[in-house]
């Protein structure tokens, strides 16, 4: 097998290990949700003029 070959099929081969090497945010920086009450959901909802999603569950 030649240099050249044996280069590129280390490259691809380290190629998926690599790509997920780099910076990444703290799960705290990601994590922050801006919450608001129900009422207010709502609100926001009828004054912007968009349908809301809303799902409930509970494991009783």
């Amino acid at each position: 097998m030649s240099l050249s070959l044996k280069l590129i099929t280390v490259a691809i081969l380290l190629l998926p290990l690599l790509s997920g090497c780099g910076s990444q945010e703290s799960v705290a920086s990601l994590a922050k949700i801006g919450w608001q009450s129900y009422d207010a959901g709502l609100r926001q909802a009828a004054e912007s003029d968009k349908k809301i999603f809303l799902y409930f569950r509970a494991d009783w």
